[in-house]
């Protein structure tokens, strides 16, 4: 759910997140549909301002949520769409999964300066 509860977001399918208006349960827009070898995706959160999207992904041959190498991703959100591609943050081969966004206010200011400043990666 969004810090204004106007939308919450969730899981259509393995993969594709989608966010949806909370006032009318209508609008299931896709905010973001992996592709490549990680695109099992679930487990999403999205911090506060709705600037970010995190989630545990793990390889398209494996899909267990309790024993497949789920892998944590970031990528900064804009309109709850995709602005920039996924960092992928963590890197082991046991299951990672329901990841938290705690980011300060501080902290918070500086990655999106960054993320402003860095050149475009589409």
């Amino acid at each position: 759910m969004s810090a204004n509860q106007q939308y919450g977001y969730g899981v259509r399918s393995a993969g594709r997140f989608v966010r949806f208006d909370l006032s009318d349960g209508e609008g299931l827009a896709t905010m973001k549909e992996l592709r490549g070898e990680w695109r099992h995706a679930y487990f999403p959160g999205v911090s506060t301002g709705a600037e970010w999207l995190i989630y545990g992904a793990c390889p398209a041959d494996q899909h267990d949520h309790g024993t497949s190498d789920y892998e944590i991703f970031i990528v900064r959100l804009k309109n709850w769409r995709e602005a920039g591609d996924p960092v992928r943050l963590t890197f082991n081969s046991r299951t990672d999964r329901w990841p938290k966004l705690f980011v300060a206010d501080a902290v918070l200011a500086t990655l999106k300066a960054e993320a402003d400043a860095a050149p475009s990666a589409k």
